[in-house]
């Protein structure tokens, strides 16, 4: 996402950006304190580990993993308005489209001729 959508140019996805480490940094210190989540201290693994590996390995159960996904999907759900109106009130979407319509017809006339 990073890479496909430049978001530090992008006004509209600031909000999301700034706030979903936020959210995630709270919610997981918030489970860890109250010992919803008990983390295994004595593993140690790189930090390009896949998602649910590493809650897997992190807690060696299976809160760990719906920790995970939980989190991937309230991020999902913070990101998604934003980028719904990023998508209508994109100037370049709808120059986009029209240049696509323009090129389609123009290949239609041609066929035709």
């Amino acid at each position: 996402m990073l890479y496909a959508l430049p978001i530090v140019f992008n006004p509209y996805l600031l909000i999301p950006f700034l706030l979903s480490p936020l959210l995630n940094a709270l919610i997981a210190y918030t489970c860890i304190s109250t010992w919803l989540i008990s983390l295994n201290p004595a593993m140690d693994f790189p930090w390009f580990t896949p998602v649910f590996v590493s809650g897997w390995l992190l807690t060696q159960s299976l809160s760990g993993i719906a920790l995970q996904v939980a989190l991937i999907a309230l991020n999902a759900c913070l990101y998604f308005p934003f980028l719904k109106f990023n998508r209508d009130h994109n100037l370049s979407g709808k120059a986009l489209d029209v240049l696509l319509k323009r090129f389609t017809t123009g290949r239609l006339i041609e066929a035709g001729a």
